[in-house]
């Protein structure tokens, strides 16, 4: 043996000369008891019949081990415990080589002279020193020997010391000799020892070192160590004191689960505590072992007899994560087919005992479904119960274990190019209860993993014929999607379908297309084109999409009026100069033979237009007035009456709920510009229930409205204020002198309408709102101009009426409004003195001079007088007096002093 001369302790070279002189006693003792074995066999003296005897060298051995492990004991208690894995119990190179000399000397006289073996002597002081049970050791008189020094983990420290040991074997070249007696000795002390978390990760890094790299596989060992670590299952094998960093991390899905396991059985970097440690052994023993049955039958036998049902229904959940991570670590070592029988049977059976399946159970059943669809396997042994029960959870309630069940789906559909056989049972009713209380962001990661999937065989399908598992897998999708498409098309809440909801439901649709599935095509059309939906922007979008995947290409001509009516459907609520969306939907329109048609010779291309809709009212009103066969307006009207069909039902859910101001805003702009641009094609005198008289009785003449009391949403009043002229100019071509009904429904309007639209809201929006009445009247005709003013006159301002009624201002207020806006027009003024100086005489004549009626009647006379037109056109002026001329000369003079 060599010394390192340049240390300078001289403990140090004391220790080594030392080591060498005992070496060297060995060698002589053994020299000397071989030199007498040699004079036996060549010599016929009597000291022949002398048995051979090596006791003196066995006890020197002996001695000389006992002396280096008390060196190990005193050099362990130096370090600390959280390094002793990457620290020697070898002092130096020295001691090392000559713990081999001994290893090599000890086996060498075993196998020549059936001696004891080196493991025996180190068994010796390793029993002695854990107190273990050691007849051999006391029978021997070696007490003297053994130091007992003071040890704080006895049996950590002779895991250390055995691990180095062993490992001397393949240092030293030679065949490895085990000795798993002394390490179940050890195991059992453990099992027995109430040992911490901390010493428990250290001794089970030298078991590792031990049993799977060193020695060859062996069962015993793992059974030991499962009766410790089945007794602590509920345990979360935290070291107390330490960080949160130190303590292993739950994963909340089940592929996060799956590659934890997957990551501690390849890297121990990634073990988080010692019961992973423990599975990382197992499962690195199974790896070894695959070729041998009987070894998996007895470790089997001995887990599978821990857990019990009973057993099972007594985990904590963190019990029931060891307890999956268990049967996983199986799985993955072993395969899927040798546990899974028995994993389905003690999840059922915990489910039927405590009334539902704990979270972690589903979390460890969705892991192994995962390892079956790896594995190319068929899964729907398993995939059965577990989606029974996720189909009776509460979303509310249950939300995080439907997360959990979605994140899996999702994650089992991405890893996979083709469906595999029973992954359409994944889709069950539990994606209703989960879209519909998950946040945007979770329900939008699962239906583009849905998407992902029709788009991937969308291609395929156009070469070859769909596989069996698709067409299950998009009718169980269907029949899921439809539900909550339903109810969330109805909403009257803000929130809205996801983008990728409306997109997956047009794909859907392209797919049963190409089928020829027709009736389930028809009935997703239906859905978003037929129905009352309380947001348009979700037809448009699912429109959109629609396009996107169908391309340019005409359907049938049933299903072309059924686009074309969403289409105006969605004008009605969305300018198409605002939405890229809706100018797409405008050209593709414009490709539908019928619209082509009917703008066949147009100058401007529909698509260019900012309001294309309104142009369609006009072609069909100007082929409507260019016909003169009584039948071919009548095809026109039908024509148009098929396009806004249900526009009846479509307005609904705005009206009911107006909140959105711009929707609002745009429906009166949208179905006033009708009125006037078609009215006559949507009335029929003395036809009951004609479309213009239900949206009338809709949008502006609703039962309520004409109960004084009642409040009209503000959003709506500023929509009728903003747009009421279209309404009223559309109706006063239905001739209203010759039709009762119009006549009525005009007054009704005037009546109701002047007042609210006037009356002054503290709401800055309502106030800057011009009446629409007041902001156009410049631009009427004079018969509109005149039935106007005539009305008001009519209903607001009485003919000599002492006490006027309570909106009698209105009418003084609507006039002055005009008169500032446009009564430099001289039409205009002239209109205002023929149709109201009379009734403004009488409030001035008749009223009592104290009513605000009657101030504001003069200040309105004074506007009159002022006026230029008023002062240089006698004409004027001749219809001011005749206007007055229900008073006498005297009177009349009165007003003018009054006024001026």
């Amino acid at each position: 043996m060599i010394s390192f001369f340049q240390i300078a302790q001289p403990s140090y070279h004391l220790l080594h000369v030392y080591l060498d002189l005992r070496w060297l006693n060995i060698t002589l003792l053994f020299s000397l008891s071989k030199a007498k074995e040699l004079v036996k066999f060549n010599s016929d003296s009597t000291l022949s019949q002398h048995s051979f005897d090596l006791s003196a060298v066995y006890k020197s051995i002996q001695q000389l081990i006992f002396e280096l492990f008390d060196i190990i004991v005193k050099r362990y208690e130096k370090i600390e415990i959280n390094s002793l894995y990457k620290k020697s119990p070898f002092v130096c190179t020295c001691v090392q080589e000559l713990w081999a000399l001994l290893q090599i000397l000890s086996d060498t006289l075993c196998k020549n002279n059936s001696g004891k073996k080196f493991w025996d002597f180190l068994s010796d002081y390793i029993n002695e020193m854990n107190g273990f049970q050691n007849n051999s050791f006391l029978e021997n008189d070696n007490d003297a020997v053994y130091s007992n020094l003071s040890c704080t983990s006895r049996i950590t420290c002779s895991l250390w010391a055995l691990c180095s040991i062993a490992n001397l074997y393949k240092l030293a070249g030679y065949d490895v000799i085990s000795c798993y007696p002394l390490l179940e000795d050890l195991l059992k002390a453990i099992g027995t020892e109430d040992m911490t978390e901390s010493l428990m990760r250290t001794c089970l890094t030298f078991i590792e070192k031990i049993c799977i790299d060193i020695w060859e596989p062996k069962v015993e060992p793992l059974v030991l160590l499962w009766e410790y670590f089945q007794k602590k299952l509920n345990n979360s094998f935290y070291i107390p004191g330490t960080t949160p960093d130190s303590l292993a991390v739950v994963s909340k899905n089940a592929r996060g689960l799956l590659n934890q396991i997957k990551s501690f059985l390849q890297d121990i970097n990634f073990v988080r505590d010692s019961f992973q440690h423990f599975l990382r052994i197992l499962g690195l023993h199974l790896e070894k072992t695959k070729d041998s049955p009987k070894n998996w039958r007895l470790i089997k036998a001995r887990i599978f007899t821990k857990l019990s049902p009973a057993n099972v229904a007594t985990l904590s959940q963190i019990g029931e994560y060891h307890f999956v991570s268990i049967f996983l670590t199986l799985a993955l070592t072993l395969g899927y087919t040798q546990v899974g029988n028995k994993m389905i049977e003690l999840g059922n059976l915990s489910k039927n005992s405590r009334g539902s399946m704990n979270i972690e159970l589903v979390k460890g059943q969705l892991a192994f479904i995962i390892i079956i669809f790896e594995n190319n396997g068929d899964a729907e042994n398993l995939i059965k119960p577990i989606v029974e029960h996720v189909n009776t959870l509460s979303g509310i309630e249950h939300i995080d274990k439907l997360r959990l069940f979605a994140e899996a789906v999702q994650d089992i559909l991405q890893s996979h190019d083709c469906l595999a056989v029973g992954q359409h049972l994944l889709i069950d009713v539990w994606m209703v209860n989960y879209l519909s209380c998950c946040s945007t962001m979770e329900g939008t990661k699962l239906l583009i993993s849905l998407l992902r999937i029709i788009k991937r065989h969308k291609e395929l399908i156009v070469f070859q014929k769909p596989e069996p598992q698709f067409l299950l897998f998009i009718n169980k999708l269907w029949a899921q999607l439809e539900p909550y498409l339903s109810a969330m098309l109805l909403a009257s809440s803000h929130s809205t379908i996801p983008t990728e909801a409306l997109e997956l439901a047009a794909a859907l649709a392209m797919l049963y297309h190409n089928l020829a599935c027709q009736e389930t095509f028809k009935n997703i059309l239906s859905l978003f084109l037929c129905r009352e939906v309380a947001e348009i922007s979700l037809i448009r979008n699912f429109l959109f999409q629609f396009i996107e995947y169908f391309g340019m290409n005409n359907l049938t001509p049933y299903y072309n009026k059924m686009i074309i009516k969403a289409w105006i459907r969605c004008c009605f609520f969305c300018a198409c100069k605002e939405s890229p969306e809706m100018r797409q939907l405008t050209t593709f329109i414009l490709t539908v033979p019928e619209i082509k048609n009917l703008f066949d010779g147009y100058e401007e291309n529909l698509s260019s237009l900012e309001e294309p809709l309104l142009i369609l009212f006009v072609c069909l009103q100007n082929k409507y007035t260019s016909l003169e066969d009584i039948y071919k307006k009548q095809a026109i009207r039908e024509q148009l009456l098929s396009y806004i069909e249900g526009l009846e039902i479509w307005v609904k859910p705005v009206i009911s709920n107006p909140r959105n101001v711009i929707q609002v805003n745009r429906l009166y702009s949208t179905v006033g510009n009708m009125f006037r641009l078609v009215a006559p094609l949507l009335y029929v005198k003395s036809k009951p229930s004609t479309l213009l008289q239900q949206l009338v009785d809709q949008l502006l003449l609703p039962f309520a409205v004409h109960n004084p009391d009642t409040k009209v949403h503000e959003n709506i009043i500023v929509a009728i204020k903003s747009y009421l002229h279209l309404f009223i100019q559309g109706l006063m071509q239905l001739c209203p002198e010759e039709d009762h009904y119009i006549l009525r429904i005009l007054k009704e309007l005037i009546t109701i309408y002047v007042p609210k639209c006037l009356y002054s809201s503290r709401n800055s929006t309502f106030s800057q709102t011009t009446f629409s009445l007041i902001r156009e009247f410049q631009n009427f005709d004079f018969k509109l101009k005149t039935f106007i003013l005539k009305t008001v006159c009519n209903i607001f301002l009485k003919r000599r009426t002492r006490i006027p009624s309570d909106q009698a201002i209105f009418g003084l207020i609507f006039v002055r409004e005009i008169m500032n806006l446009h009564g430099k027009c001289e039409n205009v003024f002239s209109c205002l003195v023929t149709c109201t100086f009379d009734r403004l005489c009488d409030v001035i004549m008749y009223c009592d001079e104290n009513a605000s009626v009657h101030r504001s009647a003069k200040e309105l006379m004074k506007l009159f007088l002022n006026n230029n037109s008023l002062r240089i056109n006698n004409n004027l002026m001749g219809r001011c007096k005749d206007g007055a001329s229900c008073c006498n000369k005297r009177e009349f003079g009165l007003v003018l002093k009054a006024g001026i």
